[in-house]
């Protein structure tokens, strides 16, 4: 019996293989043009503005996605909450999704609230007060408190554990850590110092504080650094005659304090690592959001109109500086992305602030919240809505 086949068609069989071998060809080449375009391109490819053209395709302007309305009080905190809004105000913390619909909300009164936001996570708590609440994206209420003393501060990490400090009798603070689960577990008593100031690191295991006391009869800051496994500090960093806003642990167990005259940077281990200096400059706002950079708004002159806004690295170098030619009104980082607002319109930057979007219709906001996908919230009186570049 023959091996040999005999095709029926053998002028089609050939030009399906003729076929096949084009189509072939054409995918390599397509493959191999797109690893190039890659390679050769990726600081111009813009990943962030694909992924938001296929988040936000449906989006109509005429629709109710991205705005919000709540009561207006001029003690409003607000935060950037998933796709939507965390709102901490005189009567509670509200959590609205990404069209504006509520979705948690705590009934808690609160003189001077402040929010801040953990993983899929939003903290409130009143400054001062007692009131201590925290809800999650898909658990809705996880923690509704009363603190026995005043709240001082408080603090939640990326990986969602909480601190705060509060007065206690007999000593001047008291610090507690609550794990991701919210249960309390860490204590630490601080007797010779008021600490105004706490953060906590993303695992919980590490604490920081801000203490205020005296050395040779002069006032002075001091950075405390603590871990949850043991019972005193593991070091201590001087930070100066200066007053302190914020504190907050960056990547690698870095530290960020930022005082009215410059930000300091220090390690978990007390080591001091450096010193942005404001020169002349006085401090309007800061954010410690981006990715591996600290966000500043100075104003130059105390009483004049040279505004200016700065990244700075976790080294306290400078990354960039950029002067901004009229009122800054709000600066919000987050990721790669910053955001400064003025009265005439929002622009959005790299973190070496070159120009990434901008918009003059920012309907007389007076607060921006950056979101880590490049689109910002604009709050206003009453109202925030969504700006998508």
């Amino acid at each position: 019996m023959s091996d040999k086949v005999t095709q029926l068609y053998p002028e089609r069989a050939r030009r399906r293989k003729i076929v096949r071998a084009i189509v072939s060809m054409l995918v390599v080449v397509l493959l191999a043009a797109g690893a190039t375009a890659v390679i050769l391109f990726r600081q111009e490819l813009n990943l962030d503005k694909l992924r938001r053209y296929v988040t936000y395709l449906n989006v109509k302007d005429s629709g109710t996605y991205g705005k919000y309305t709540f009561d207006e009080h001029s003690g409003n905190a607000f935060a950037a909450f998933g796709d939507g809004l965390a709102l901490a105000s005189v009567g509670g913390l509200d959590a609205y999704d990404s069209s504006g619909k509520t979705l948690w909300s705590v009934s808690a009164a609160m003189d001077v609230p402040s929010v801040s936001v953990g993983d899929g996570t939003a903290l409130a708590w009143d400054v001062g007060g007692t009131s201590l609440n925290l809800v999650s994206l898909k658990k809705g209420v996880l923690l509704k408190t009363s603190t026995d003393k005043m709240l001082l501060d408080a603090d939640i990490s990326n990986g969602n554990a909480v601190c705060y400090a509060t007065s206690a009798d007999g000593y001047k603070t008291l610090l507690t850590v609550l794990d991701s689960r919210q249960k309390e577990t860490y204590h630490w008593y601080s007797s010779s110092q008021y600490l105004p100031l706490c953060a906590v690191s993303d695992d919980g295991t590490s604490v920081a504080a801000v203490g205020l006391g005296k050395k040779d009869a002069s006032f002075e800051s001091t950075g405390i650094l603590l871990r949850t496994d043991q019972d005193k500090p593991t070091g201590t960093v001087s930070l100066g005659s200066q007053l302190f806003l914020d504190l907050d642990f960056l990547a690698d167990g870095k530290l960020c304090a930022v005082g009215e005259k410059s930000a300091r940077f220090f390690g978990a281990d007390g080591k001091d690592l450096g010193t942005y200096d404001y020169a002349d400059g006085y401090l309007r706002g800061f954010d410690f959001g981006g990715d591996g950079f600290l966000t500043l708004s100075l104003n130059m002159n105390k009483a004049g109109s040279r505004y200016t806004v700065a990244t700075v690295n976790p080294d306290g170098g400078e990354r960039a500086r950029k002067e901004i030619d009229e009122e800054i009104l709000s600066v919000s980082a987050n990721g790669s992305y910053v955001a400064v607002l003025t009265a005439s319109g929002l622009t959005i930057f790299t973190p070496d602030l070159k120009t990434y979007a901008e918009t003059k219709d920012v309907s007389g906001a007076s607060k921006v919240l950056m979101r880590k996908d490049g689109t910002a919230i604009l709050v206003g009186s009453g109202e925030a809505h969504l700006y998508l570049p």
